[in-house]
């Protein structure tokens, strides 16, 4: 089994993309938008303006993956259900990426070192999600 984190954006999906490939040096395996999907007969055509929209995007963050999309079907509501967990190699990567994160977000814990790890922080990005920054 194999788990992956789904994450949904209200049109700034490719804002998150372009972070997290700065914050995790993420690289993106696949890139669909909206615009991409052939047109049938029977299907709603997409909005000139949701066009650019992110269908399904897939990004390696080194042993791991994760994926994002902009929700056109539904409303998403930002909320603190979710929250991702990168584990990294050393006390300056979380430091590196921290900082990135930290654009416009809310610290929820600033970095510090803990009983469980050289160092550890937790804050809620941009675009409301919430990342465990941990160093191995």
């Amino acid at each position: 089994m194999k788990l992956t984190v789904y994450l949904a954006f209200t049109g700034d999906a490719n804002a998150a993309i372009e972070l997290y490939q700065k914050a995790f040096d993420a690289k993106v395996v696949s890139l669909m938008h909206y615009g991409d999907m052939p047109v049938s007969d029977n299907s709603t055509p997409m909005p000139d303006a949701k066009r650019h929209y992110i269908m399904h995007a897939l990004l390696d963050l080194g042993e791991s993956q994760l994926r994002l999309s902009d929700s056109v079907l539904h409303d998403v509501v930002k909320g603190n259900n979710v929250s991702i967990a990168v584990s990294l190699d050393s006390p300056q990567k979380v430091k590196d990426a921290f900082m990135l994160l930290n654009q416009d977000a809310t610290v929820v814990m600033d970095l510090q070192e803990t009983f469980f790890s050289p160092l550890f922080g937790e804050l809620i990005d941009k675009f409301g999600v919430n990342w465990k920054l941990i160093s191995d």
